[in-house]
């Protein structure tokens, strides 16, 4: 999963430099800023760029598969920064821990379990999207041409995750009135 995001976020970055004018050498000092773009930055400037310099059919895919992208972010940004370790069931299965902690109003914990399939489906998904961006910079780039009719056409998109929603167990009670200002 982390090589396929990987390569659809290079892929992206080393396309944007030359979107404007691709038959000029690209910019070193867009090259170098592009460098720098984290995963938000990088889906605000695509889609930003799908708005801007994409047309048709191949705009609202392209947007669709920006959208897509960053759910499949927020699953990325959970298995990679909450993996703890791998266990097995009885059936000999392996099954991966992410234990997240979060404090935003309460302390709050996030576990779930997950199996290879899990994450299989994830990668499908990704490659499909990884294809569609590769397509969209090949008419932006101009070696294809979009009016090439039939020949030419975008990739179905897989139909879309649901948001994550990580399970939340609460780590403390909620403080009672006699906590504060009831000391003695």
């Amino acid at each position: 999963m982390i090589s396929v995001w990987n390569d659809v976020e290079y892929q992206w970055k080393a396309c944007l430099p030359g979107l404007e004018r691709p038959e000029e050498p690209a910019s070193r000092a867009v090259t170098i800023m592009t460098a720098h773009l984290g995963s938000l930055q990088f889906l605000d400037v695509a889609r930003t760029i799908a708005h801007e310099l994409v047309e048709g059919d191949a705009r609202e895919t392209l947007l669709e598969a920006i959208d897509q992208l960053n759910i499949i972010r927020e699953y990325r940004n959970y298995y990679v920064h909450g993996f703890q370790s791998v266990g097995w069931r009885a059936s000999g299965e392996p099954v991966g821990f992410l234990v997240t902690f979060a404090a935003r109003g309460r302390f709050t914990q996030h576990d779930l379990a997950f199996n290879e399939a899990d994450l299989d489906q994830l990668i499908i998904r990704l490659d499909a999207l990884r294809t569609v961006f590769g397509q969209v910079q090949n008419v932006l780039s101009g070696r294809v041409d979009p009016l090439a009719g039939e020949a030419y056409k975008l990739p179905a998109l897989p139909p879309r995750l649901e948001r994550l929603s990580k399970p939340k167990r609460l780590l403390f009670d909620p403080p009672s009135p006699r906590d504060f200002g009831n000391r003695g």
